[in-house]
């Protein structure tokens, strides 16, 4: 009978234990996937442009002139027999990437313009409510 009992309890806190993991194991999944949203939406090279267009810009350029000095070295050193295959790689690279940063920059300056044009185009139609000048 105190045989039972005994392991009557200790099927009971076994049973607790495994409530007790598998609730703190759905909660540090949840955790998880918080960081991982949250770390995702804060890299995420679209949003970093809208909430910081300009930063963005300055570092486009600044990349930009780093890597066309750095281009006009590979430049040189494939006239002079460098590695041709390498440098051509290089260039496509900066010349993808230079249109694709032109063309989220255009893409921002649209959508700011069109939002400033709403913005006069509302005011301009601002309602006279009912009342008539004269």
């Amino acid at each position: 009978m105190a045989e039972d009992k005994k392991t009557s309890e200790l099927d009971q806190k076994k049973q607790e234990l495994q409530r007790e993991l598998k609730r703190l194991q759905g909660e540090l999944d949840q955790s998880l996937d918080d960081v991982k949203t949250d770390v995702t939406s804060q890299l995420d090279p679209r949003e970093l442009v809208r909430k910081h267009p300009l930063v963005s810009l300055g570092t486009s350029v600044a990349l930009g002139f780093l890597f066309g000095h750095k281009g006009r070295n590979a430049k040189t050193a494939r006239s002079a027999g460098g590695d041709g295959l390498g440098s051509l790689l290089w260039d496509e690279l900066k010349t993808t990437a230079t249109r694709r940063g032109v063309r989220l920059l255009f893409k921002y300056l649209d959508q700011a313009l069109d939002l400033d044009e709403d913005d006069s185009v509302s005011s301009a139609q601002a309602p006279s409510n009912g009342q008539s000048k004269g």
